[in-house]
Order: structure tokens, then sequence, then C-alpha cells
């Protein structure tokens, strides 16, 4: 027999009372997320999270380049130690509709930062190898870079619950339906760079000749490793979100807070670590070493009118 789910009236008058008085009922333990959240297994991944931000902060304020890569992974992390710190705030009164709502958007669109910071690697990564071996050209992987998280936002402001999950499924499935093919078209341009290399030799690196080099090789084929790696959580992460969303807010997927903490969390804080470890700035040199097929539009945009602005700066100096 299914288990009794109360209907959106009856959960009103649960989370009026709960609101009110938290600790006096067993039943506001579980409040709006249909489980008792585990403060521990919460704050551990905020501190994580935490400590993989000042790693990217440290090796920037060493290296002092890939500017927009590292703006993309602290934009992803930062919203991920939002959502496990509203999280925290919920575990109080697992009835505060903020602390809920915060946790949904944060974790919803912060992997989608990530995957973008993914793109730009291999947008990279065919520019330097030249893009005669891909179907589409470097940008196309970065226009790529969008998806169901920002999807998230309108679940509030919807007009009514089921509003709101088809908004996000539509936008998780469209957000799964893109790292598909990126998967293969990334999977399909690694396959046409080795049967090139098997007849071309070193020249196959194009721009990036250097990694001709032993070292610089190995470094390079750890950095891809990662790469994947990371891809590959993002995308079990997302599959697994599409998942648990399709079965509903009281469905078993995501009422099991166990299942949310690995393919959520662990999966999430993997892809931001394996790619510390592995950061371009020693693993993949050349692709940092021109801004060409690295900056965003976002980026460049910006630059181009700081550049404006200190020149006209300079102008008025030297008429005064």
């Amino acid at each position: 027999m299914a288990a009794f789910q109360p209907g959106p009236q009856a959960m009103n008058s649960i989370a009026r009372f709960c609101k009110a008085a938290p600790e006096v009922h067993p039943v506001c333990k579980k409040g709006l997320y249909g489980y008792q959240l585990n403060h521990d297994a919460n704050r551990a991944f905020a501190v994580l999270f935490a400590l993989a931000a000042v790693a990217y902060l440290i090796v920037y304020a060493c290296k002092r380049t890939g500017t927009d890569f590292t703006v993309l992974m602290l934009l992803g992390i930062s919203l991920e130690i939002v959502g496990y710190g509203a999280r925290m705030q919920s575990v109080r009164n697992p009835f505060h509709e903020d602390a809920f709502f915060l946790q949904i958007c944060s974790l919803a669109i912060g992997p989608a930062f990530l995957t973008a910071a993914v793109y730009l690697c291999m947008r990279r990564i065919v520019f330097c190898f030249g893009a005669g071996d891909s179907r589409f050209r470097p940008q196309f992987y970065t226009r790529m870079a969008v998806g169901g998280g920002l999807a998230a936002v309108a679940y509030k402001h919807s007009g009514s619950m089921k509003t709101g999950n088809n908004i996000m499924l539509a936008g998780l499935a469209f957000q799964v339906f893109t790292m598909i093919l990126f998967i293969v078209f990334a999977g399909e341009f690694a396959w046409r760079i080795c049967a090139r290399y098997r007849i071309d030799g070193a020249a196959v690196f194009g721009r990036a000749h250097s990694l001709a080099k032993g070292r610089d090789l190995v470094l390079f084929l750890l950095f891809v490793a990662a790469l994947s790696i990371a891809t590959l959580c993002i995308f079990v992460r997302c599959c697994f979100r599409l998942a648990e969303l399709s079965g509903g807010w009281t469905g078993e997927l995501m009422r099991n807070q166990t299942l949310f903490l690995v393919f959520e969390g662990v999966m999430v804080f993997l892809a931001t670590a394996v790619l510390v470890i592995m950061h371009p700035v020693w693993s993949f040199k050349p692709m940092l070493e021109s801004g060409d097929g690295m900056r965003l539009k976002v980026f460049e945009k910006y630059r181009e009118h700081r550049g404006k602005r200190n020149s006209a700066i300079v102008r008025s100096d030297l008429e005064d």
C-alpha cells in the first residue's frame, strides 16, 4: 500500500502549525523536504565547497591567469555553499519557505556554471588543436552552456506547483540533452585527434605545440581525464535530478536524503575537486596563452569597456 500523502490544504495547515512551533510534533521534523535533514552532512558539504572556493582563489592569486574559468567555477561553488547553508537553516524549521526555495534555486543553478566552465575548456581545446577536426567552431561549445538551472527560479513565482514543476522538468531535460550532445561531439573530436596523431605525429597539436614534450603531454592527458570525470559527474547529477523531479515533490526519490547527498552533493563536489587538482594553469598551459578561444563575450565586453574608460581617463589627464 502506498504511503499516505496529505493534500495541499492539509500541508498548508501543517505548515502553519509547524512554523509556529516546529519542535512540538514529530511531523514537523520532515517539513517541506519529506525527511529529517541531516545537519552534519549538509554542513560537511558547505565546508567542502568553501575549501574548494579557497583552493581556486589561491591558484588564481598565484598564477593570475584563467580568469573566466575561475569566475565560472567560483560562481557555481558559491551557489552550492548558499544552497547547503539554506538546508542547514531548514534544520531549525523545515517549513521555512524562504530557505526551502533558496536551496532549490541555488543547487539547481550552481552546476550550470560548472558546466559552462567545462564547455569553456572544451572550446579552448578545439581552438588550440584546430577546428578542422571538430564539427563545430570553438564558440559553439560555450553556446551549449545553457540548461535548466535558471528555470528553477521560476518555481516560486509560478502560478502553481504543477507549473513550476513542469518548468524545472523542461529545463533539466534540456540540460541533459545538451550534455549528451556535448559528450558525443567531444568524444568524436578526441577520436579524430587520436586518429590523426597516428599519421601526422606532433603536427596534430597545432597551437598547442608545446604538448609534444613528454611531461606536458602527460599533464594534458590527466587534464582531459579530469575534464571527463567532471563532465560525467555533472551529467549523472543532472540525470538524477531529472528522475527525481519526474516523480513529483512527494515521490520516493524526492524524499530520499541519502540519494540526494550522493548524486547531488558528492557528484558536484567531485567535479569541482578534480578540476582544481588538474587545474589548466599547470596541466594545459596552451589553453591560457591566448584569450581568443578562452574568453566569453560577457568578459570580453567588460574588458573592452574598462579599456575604453581607462583610455578616456588618460586622455583627460593629458589634456589637463
